[in-house]
């Protein structure tokens, strides 16, 4: 048996190949009925059954992901970099609610009162490299909830953003839904 389930025959009295190797297709599999989901853009909200036949997608699925309860409503998201922080609140506690600070010290003290002018009481910290530690104890000493996440798990709950400012927003919505899940943290002595 080679791979791709077909059988492979070597033989001299095949007469459509040189070195007399013919493959034997099995039978084909019955065809299935079930459908198969793709969430991807090029579908346009259609499922593609195992015929290839297109079929329009149920309404309600595209609106049952955007009715998530928001568990955080008090939540931030801050995408660290060695040069820069993107920090986002919530779009109705400031205009712009995106803003790009420096990694000094502070720039440091810059979000945490921004943070606090917005009435912020729990913030995400993407964890890159070592750059999210001096802005993770900041944060705790002035008294916001911190959730230190891996960036993978950001990328397990959709697509991932291609910019500083989307992977801000994306970090933030996901955090006020309640979907991430902070990594443990050994205590600071």
């Amino acid at each position: 048996m080679v791979a791709g389930g077909c059988d492979l025959v070597i033989s001299d009295r095949f007469t459509g190949s040189r070195w007399g190797i013919c493959f034997l297709a099995r039978s084909p599999p019955a065809p299935r009925r079930h459908v198969l989901s793709f969430n991807l853009s090029s579908h346009q909200g259609r499922s593609v059954t195992a015929r290839g036949n297109a079929k329009r997608r149920a309404p309600s699925a595209r609106k049952a992901a955007g009715s998530l309860p928001i568990t955080n409503p008090n939540a931030a998201a801050i995408d660290v970099h060695s040069d820069n922080h993107v920090v986002c609140v919530p779009a109705d506690r400031a205009t712009p609610n995106v803003r790009t600070f420096g990694a000094n010290s502070c720039d440091l003290l810059q979000i945490a009162a921004w943070l606090k002018q917005c009435g912020i009481t729990t913030v995400a910290i993407e964890s890159t490299g070592i750059y999210w530690i001096p802005l993770f104890e900041l944060l705790e000493a002035q008294g916001f909830e911190v959730c230190l996440i891996e960036p993978g798990q950001a990328s397990r709950c959709g697509a991932r953003p291609k910019s500083d400012v989307l992977d801000a927003q994306w970090l933030q919505r996901l955090h006020s839904h309640g979907l991430l899940i902070g990594s443990f943290g050994p205590p600071m002595w």
